[in-house]
């Protein structure tokens, strides 16, 4: 499908988090900053929402069939695509861990895959986390008061795992449901809040890491802003959009330790797929998706001297917020306008290096994002 027949949207402000889609990191240069979402023309296909290769206003929504024809993806794009396809629910945690194991397959280089194997082992080990300590919160949420001489974290592991059965058995009789209903259910409410954090930790895990991350990046960016001449406006706006983004997935952490305050509540709600719940657990998640890359550019940056080259690069794809979460937070006149045009919008960054040398720095990228879930 020749480009020109591609559907550019000049004015282009998602709705909500489905609308926007998910952000897609693939390595080939002109799929820089695209994001997926379902639909499109396909029968069971996807949609790719991707800003002006030509680093000019407007963003293409196109099926991924065009996309695939018209911008040339990597052996590791083609395969995170057939991914992407098969996932079970489009959200960012779904499309990472795909993204994941197809890096740790080796498609995106040696680096990459060491990254994304001590990536994968992180996530089970905050997972098994998050496990233990919604079965200690049941724990306390089901025994009387006084009944047992220790609390259960102190238990010990004969004693402990008993206590968790009889929760278990507990929640059972509160919700109707069988033991191995129950017993999968956590599993899956494990696996979700795993990147949020629960417990003593939780400041340590994935989402938390990176809303500190992007704080830093925002900080960084206004400082050298001041001293940035004729960029000082787009740095301005760039810091205040992820300073908002930052704020506003910092109380989506807090209202999901609200929810944990009252285990039993969050369980009945949880087995019942109550959707606004099931929202507020993924909501930091919907948030910080797309930022990952962008402090990790900006630290290469100024290792490379290149900061006015890729800010360019990084107001292309930089995360915009629906108009669904916009309200109440900030004017859409304070940050960023949407897919802006940037100076020297005709050659936009990539095109200063050549096809491999971005297509290696894009996978240098992937393994540095990779180890900030591992750390």
């Amino acid at each position: 499908m020749p480009a020109a027949q591609l559907e550019l949207i000049q004015s282009y402000r998602p709705a909500n988090f489905q609308e926007r889609g998910i952000a897609v990191p693939f390595t080939a240069p002109a799929l820089g900053g695209a994001r997926a979402r379902l639909g499109g023309r396909e029968e069971g296909g996807f949609e790719i929402i991707l800003p002006n290769p030509s680093g000019g206003r407007g963003l293409y929504i196109m099926p991924w069939a065009a996309a695939r024809d018209t911008f040339r993806p990597s052996l590791h794009d083609h395969l995170l695509a057939t991914a992407l396809g098969a996932i079970p629910e489009f959200t960012p945690a779904a499309l990472r861990r795909a993204a994941i194991a197809v890096i740790a397959g080796g498609a995106a280089g040696r680096a990459a895959r060491r990254a994304a194997e001590a990536a994968m082992a992180a996530e089970r080990k905050e997972t098994r986390q998050a496990h233990f300590h919604l079965l200690l919160a049941l724990i306390r949420a089901s025994e009387a008061p006084g009944s047992h001489p220790l609390p259960p974290e102190q238990e010990a592991p004969a004693r402990l795992e008993t206590r968790a059965s009889v929760a278990i058995q507990h929640l059972t009789r509160h919700l109707g449901l069988t033991v191995e209903a129950i017993a999968s259910g956590i599993e899956a409410l494990a696996a979700l809040l795993a990147p949020v954090g629960i417990g003593p930790l939780a400041t340590g895990a994935f989402l938390p890491r990176q809303c500190a991350a992007l704080a830093a990046f925002c900080a960084e960016v206004e400082t050298w802003g001041r001293s940035g001449g004729e960029d000082i406006a787009p740095a301005k706006l760039l810091s205040r959009h992820g300073a908002v983004v930052v704020a506003a997935a910092r109380a989506a952490l807090a209202d999901v330790a609200v929810l944990l305050a009252d285990p039993l509540a969050l369980f009945r709600a949880w087995f019942a797929r109550d959707a606004a719940v099931i929202a507020h657990l993924s909501r930091a998640d919907w948030l910080l998706d797309g930022w990952a890359p962008i402090p990790v550019l900006w630290r290469g940056a100024a290792r490379a001297g290149g900061r006015h080259a890729v800010l360019d690069e990084i107001l292309r794809i930089v995360p915009h917020l629906p108009t669904d979460i916009l309200a109440g937070l900030a004017r859409e006149d304070e940050l960023l306008p949407l897919a802006p045009r940037r100076r020297g919008a005709g050659v936009p960054f990539r095109a200063t290096l050549g096809v491999g040398e971005y297509l290696a720095r894009n996978e240098a990228l992937r393994a540095a994002e990779l180890c900030m879930l591992a750390a």
